[in-house]
């Protein structure tokens, strides 16, 4: 049982959390007009900032799951160094990607719309996964500066700073890499 906590629910994770949240991030974009009441001006007309925001809501959203599956994950396990894991991460991605490579492989066998939004969903996943896995890293590397200062920089993986920052990340990242 403890392997199926450990291993099995971070891939299951990431298999089912970055398709839910890519596919609802494609959804509130597509359907933007029915959620906005009527008459009002769409701020989304340039395909590049619709493309941009849609970018950094499906990362963010993405990211969000991930991290409250694996604060999940570390009450199960009764291990709160476990909410530290890069392990978790690491198989949460690997999750994200395999449902990419199924989507593109499903996406093999039709045609029209759905093969179309089956290719954005797993290149939008592998996107974000790239995304975050940079994120990551580049909190791995505030951590060791601040180890290196002598100071503890376990804060870093905490709730309340993980979201404002990974936000802000999402939001230099892709808009830098959208707007040029």
């Amino acid at each position: 049982m403890r392997f199926i906590k450990k291993f099995l629910f971070p891939l299951l994770a990431g298999f089912i959390g970055a398709e839910a949240a890519t596919s609802l991030s494609l959804y509130l974009f597509v359907n933007r007009f029915m959620l906005a009441p009527e008459g009002t001006k769409d701020i989304f007309e340039n395909d590049a900032l619709s493309l941009t925001c849609m970018m950094i809501l499906s990362a963010y959203l993405t990211y969000v799951v991930m991290l409250l599956c694996r604060k999940l994950n570390g009450r199960m396990l009764g291990d709160p160094e476990e909410e530290k894991s890069g392990r978790y991460f690491a198989l949460y991605v690997v999750g994200a990607l395999l449902v990419a490579a199924y989507g593109i492989l499903l996406a093999m066998g039709h045609e029209g719309n759905l093969a179309a939004t089956l290719i954005l969903i797993s290149y939008v996943i592998i996107f974000n996964s790239g995304v975050m896995t940079l994120f990551a890293l580049l909190i791995r590397f505030v951590k060791w500066l601040i180890k290196r200062m002598g100071k503890d920089g376990s804060f870093l993986y905490k709730l309340k700073w993980q979201l404002p920052l990974s936000l802000l990340w999402f939001v230099a990242v892709l808009s830098g890499m959208f707007m040029l």
